[in-house]
């Protein structure tokens, strides 16, 4: 996959579908498995908000905020895979 198609996803301009999120979960070495959970559920991980509240606080951050969280969760991935491929090696 292309960067500028992972940009796009990173920046939010587009939605990946679920195939494309299997072969970008693919390349760091995983699977993608999903399942449902009760919006009144807490938090599968160990979290004691709910889900509601957690989509409820991620709405009421500021564009800026959400760009930010982003680009952590964007570099903390690219450790997991980096980690992941040393491991495989």
């Amino acid at each position: 996959m292309k960067q500028s198609a992972v940009s796009r996803i990173e920046r939010d301009v587009v939605s990946p579908s679920l195939e494309t999120l299997n072969r970008l979960m693919e390349g760091m070495g995983e699977g993608l498995m999903l399942s449902s959970v009760g919006l009144s559920d807490p938090v599968p991980g160990g979290s004691n908000q709910s889900l509601r509240e957690v989509l409820h606080d991620y709405q009421e951050l500021t564009s800026e905020e959400r760009l930010a969280q982003a680009a952590k969760l964007s570099e903390m991935a690219t450790e997991l895979a980096a980690g992941a491929s040393d491991a495989a090696a």
